[in-house]
């Protein structure tokens, strides 16, 4: 029994010393230098400035896109159609838009797909069931219509279309 005891403890004794070698040799071991920043993923927003995409901007601004490893760089266009066009053609990544300008293009066969809604609720957008007693605009004679901005496209396609209808 003592011969195993012995054994036992030779064991204990040389890992134990094993252990503590590593454990000195590493404090002596030069400073492991810092890695290189990992390059940030760049993506090219398309985007006709509105007050509704004031967000994107902010975000720029404060550092946020950096922070999740994100490069952005905006280019603004003057109209969503043409930041729609801007992916279509491959110059910048994703646009920004009101979601009539994504909806009309993909109904009309262009190579884009809806991957968020960028905020909530999505005030851009007039549809009803396609059941609904209400066929075209001017199914709307009487009724008030509100738009959210002078400046959003969808509020701007609209306000035209009613005013032709005689609408409010």
């Amino acid at each position: 029994m003592r011969e195993i005891a012995r054994i036992y403890n030779k064991k204990i004794l040389l890992y134990g010393s094993a252990l503590l070698l590593g454990v000195f040799l590493t404090g002596c071991a030069p400073a492991r230098q810092p890695q290189e920043q990992e390059a940030l993923t760049r993506i090219v927003v398309a985007d006709a400035p509105t007050t509704h995409h004031r967000n994107l901007y902010v975000a720029q601004e404060k550092g946020l896109f950096a922070k999740h490893g994100l490069e952005i760089e905006i280019i603004k266009l003057e109209s969503l159609a043409a930041a729609r066009d801007a992916v279509i053609t491959g110059a910048a990544d994703v646009f920004w838009s009101c979601p009539t300008i994504a909806i009309a293009a993909i109904a009309g066969g262009a190579p884009i797909r809806t991957i968020a809604q960028v905020k909530i609720p999505c005030t851009s957008v007039l549809l009803v069931p396609a059941d609904s007693p209400i066929q075209d605009y001017g199914y709307l004679a009487g009724k008030t219509i509100a738009g959210i901005s002078p400046s959003c496209e969808a509020d701007k396609r609209a306000g035209g279309i009613f005013l032709k209808c005689g609408q409010k």
